[in-house]
């Protein structure tokens, strides 16, 4: 598994380009025609969801 050590101030700036971007892949995901598409988005919308929430343990 990964890890990234971030301080406050970058867990708040990456907490917020990822605010940022999910607000404009919600846009993308009712927009988008394509299943699989979607669903790729969707996925990726889920998986920035659980990022945010494990940032919001260290801002």
């Amino acid at each position: 598994m990964a890890q990234l050590d971030l301080n406050d101030e970058e867990a708040k700036v990456l907490r917020s380009v990822i605010d940022n971007y999910t607000a404009h892949l919600e846009v993308e995901i009712h927009r988008t025609e394509r299943r699989d598409f979607r669903e790729a988005l969707e996925r990726r919308e889920k998986v920035l969801h659980d990022l945010v929430q494990r940032l919001g343990k260290i801002a």
